[in-house]
């Protein structure tokens, strides 16, 4: 083995990198050389017969220049359109969005995504059931107790739920609520939408969706390839996105009265949930359709918004910090559109997080030496170094394959 550092690492979704252009053929139990562009490997293994153990080796290797690696990644750098690979499933969904979505009170609006509009049991006994389970562990947890509390009053004030008066035979979805180990003074209410009653459950009849993320490898070569780098997210992101009158009724859960009294009664969500397994989609579906619709108006902000969004995150990076700021003042602008708060933004450049209003303890952070470790898509991003890191912090899991598997990822 070559005692030397590792410049890059290049998978199997990089088909340019491997081309084959020359190949040396051996027998079928054994290995064959393959010449590619980054130049010759061996492919296969020499199984040992004593210990079962298979090797490979790489046995030449060259330096790349920056236009060659960038050439190499081309694929993963410029935006690409996966719209052809699309199943039945996803191209159905995609019809339904593109004709029903409409636009209420300055809110996207889409219907819920379904295979077919299901006749639903009425489950309202088992969402009464886990509702008291649920408040077991008010009992037990003032705090928690507290923070739900929190949470639901903020989504009625907002108008993401309201009163069900009407009487009918539509579906409750059970809610539970879980904290964010990295902010922990933080609830995020979870409607079990798998949650199955009678072999039903919600999830069952709703449409996925396809993926309309940009890849993450396009995304991440993306934010690697200017100076000025800059981090944003669109603030509770489902929840801005309506779902259309006529499918609230699928969407009903158990609550009390004012909030605050102990008599429980009907609500229902009035916005794409968080546990739906349709909701990602749908959000990216109607962020990428105000991006498309304020084009115009907006060219590089809606680009920005089309192209380099993961969900609710946003990252990217430009040749300067004029360029930066104007980039987010405008792509603020765009998204306020259909009523969506662009937030959280984060520069390693301190002339753009001073004019972005980045929070003040990050901003001491910044004008500082030492490392200020933030989350990029998953990624250790050392702000003050624009450096990627790796955690040396393995959490504690249980000796499962769920908990290994978790430990390895």
């Amino acid at each position: 083995m070559q005692d030397c550092d590792i410049g890059l690492l290049i998978g199997y979704n990089c088909p340019a990198a491997s081309f084959p252009l020359n190949s040396v053929k051996s027998t079928p139990q054994e290995p064959y050389g393959l010449e590619t562009p980054l130049g010759w490997m061996v492919v296969g293994g020499v199984a040992s017969e004593s210990d079962g153990v298979s090797l490979s080796h790489r046995i030449r290797t060259r330096e790349l220049s920056s236009d060659e690696i960038l050439k190499c990644l081309q694929e993963h750098i410029e935006p690409e359109d996966d719209s052809s690979l699309m199943s039945q499933n996803d191209l159905a969904f995609m019809k339904l969005m593109e004709s029903n979505l409409s636009i209420n009170e300055g809110f996207y609006t889409m219907p819920l995504p379904f295979r077919r509009i299901p006749e639903l049991p009425n489950n309202r006994q088992y969402a009464l059931k886990r509702f008291r389970l649920l408040e077991g562990k008010f009992n037990r947890n003032p705090q928690f107790k507290e923070k739900y509390h929190e949470f639901m009053l903020d989504i009625l004030q907002k108008g993401e739920a309201e009163l069900h008066k009407q009487e009918d035979n539509s579906w409750y979805i059970p809610h539970f609520g879980v904290f964010n180990l990295q902010k922990p003074d933080k609830i995020r209410v979870v409607f079990d939408c798998s949650a199955k009653y009678q072999g039903q459950s919600l999830n069952m009849n709703l449409l996925q969706g396809p993926d309309l993320n940009s890849s993450l490898a396009g995304l991440l070569c993306r934010f690697r390839k200017e100076r000025v780098a800059i981090t944003c997210d669109i603030k509770k992101m489902f929840h801005q996105f309506r779902v259309t009158r006529e499918h609230r009724k699928y969407l009903k859960f158990l609550w009390y009265e004012d909030n605050v009294s102990k008599n429980v009664v009907d609500y229902q969500m009035n916005v794409h949930l968080f546990g739906a397994v349709s909701s990602p989609s749908c959000a990216i579906f109607g962020l990428q359709q105000l991006a498309r619709d304020y084009a115009e108006e907006y060219p590089d902000a809606a680009a920005f918004v089309l192209n380099n969004f993961y969900v609710d995150d946003g990252l990217i990076s430009v040749s300067t910090p004029d360029e930066a700021i104007r980039l987010m003042e405008d792509a603020t602008s765009l998204t306020s559109k259909g009523n969506l708060l662009l937030h959280k933004f984060l520069s390693n450049d301190m002339a753009v997080a001073k004019a972005l209003g980045c929070e003040e303890s990050m901003m001491k952070d910044l004008n500082s030496d030492k490392e200020m470790i933030t989350r990029a898509l998953g990624l250790c991003w050392d702000v003050s170094a624009d450096s990627f890191h790796f955690s040396d912090k393995i959490p504690e899991k249980p000796l499962t394959r769920r908990g290994i598997l978790s430990t390895v990822a």
